[in-house]
């Protein structure tokens, strides 16, 4: 590299390192927006001219990946960056031979992009994200990906599925008591079913149905499809289950839940809750409160 003149010893010592890391012969990921190529070269040009990288001359060019992607909901409906609340593409690649890995990420609208690499053999991971780096999807790992030098490598296309609605996972719970459905003899609430119904609040917009997994661990335990004229009583659920909806619109919410003891609702809840668009789920433990009836 010829000598520098007339640039202050950050810039020199920025050029330097650039220089060393690229005749160490380390990979570096190179990123093409479209018309934009960012590849090592470029970016010691901004500084000084020559070819600065070694392994990157006119007699061993780097290879070009090519990537596109598409999102779908959770239905399988082809859906938008915008709805899911995605702002971009995260790229993870991992050289067989260094076993270094380098991250990039691309805006979630650019779809298709290119981007160089050195001739090589990668393992490469995707993730759709938000803009706090929520993770919001993730399509399967491509390995074993060869880039030979100076071809261009099309990469399968991606397909991600994300919720287009907020994320709710609640549980409940009836303090005091160790047990929402063991029995008041054995230091628990004595539940024997449960009903719940879901409603908007704004402009009091009516019923809001919608399908909650049940789970606990990882097991899932069966699902509850909320009304709210008649709602269905289903089986007591326990303090250790999770209740999940994948996918619900943004906004405001009432939920009522009832804990049957027979033919008698012996505990109740009426709250209220906000689902954030996608992203990061909204985690809430409902809490019922006995009711001083006859039989409870």
């Amino acid at each position: 590299m010829r000598r520098i003149d007339g640039i202050d010893e950050k810039i020199r010592a920025r050029v330097r390192a650039i220089r060393d890391v690229c005749r160490r012969g380390r990979a570096v990921w190179k990123v093409v927006y479209v018309a934009a190529i960012w590849s090592c070269w470029l970016v010691l040009a901004g500084f000084a001219p020559g070819d600065g990288c070694g392994g990157s001359g006119p007699g061993n060019p780097p290879g070009t990946l090519t990537l596109s992607w598409s999102i779908n909901d959770l239905d399988g409906k082809p859906t938008t960056c915008a709805k899911v609340n995605a702002r971009n593409v995260a790229v993870r690649i991992r050289s067989r031979a260094s076993t270094d890995v380098v991250a990039t990420a691309f805006p979630c609208g650019n779809s298709p992009v290119s981007a160089q690499a050195p001739a090589g053999v990668y393992d490469i991971t995707f993730a759709l994200n938000a803009a706090d780096g929520t993770r919001l999807a993730t399509a399967p790992d491509q390995t074993s990906v060869v880039v030979a030098s100076g071809k261009v490598k099309t990469l399968a296309p991606l397909t991600f599925a994300a919720a287009t609605g907020g994320r709710l996972v609640a549980s409940l719970t009836a303090p005091p008591t160790s047990s929402n459905c063991k029995s008041t003899g054995s230091g628990g609430a004595g539940i024997t079913g449960v009903s719940i119904a879901v409603e908007h609040v704004v402009n009091r917009a009516g019923c809001a149905p919608v399908t909650f997994i049940r789970t606990r661990g990882s097991i899932q335990l069966g699902t509850y499809a909320s009304q709210c004229s008649s709602p269905p009583v289903t089986s007591c659920i326990e303090a250790d289950e999770t209740l999940t909806v994948p996918s619900m619109d943004p906004g405001s919410y009432f939920i009522h839940v009832i804990g049957k003891i027979g033919a008698q609702d012996c505990w109740r809840t009426d709250e209220t809750f906000v689902v954030p668009p996608p992203g990061k789920p909204l985690t809430r433990t409902l809490h019922l409160t006995r009711q001083n009836l006859p039989g409870c």
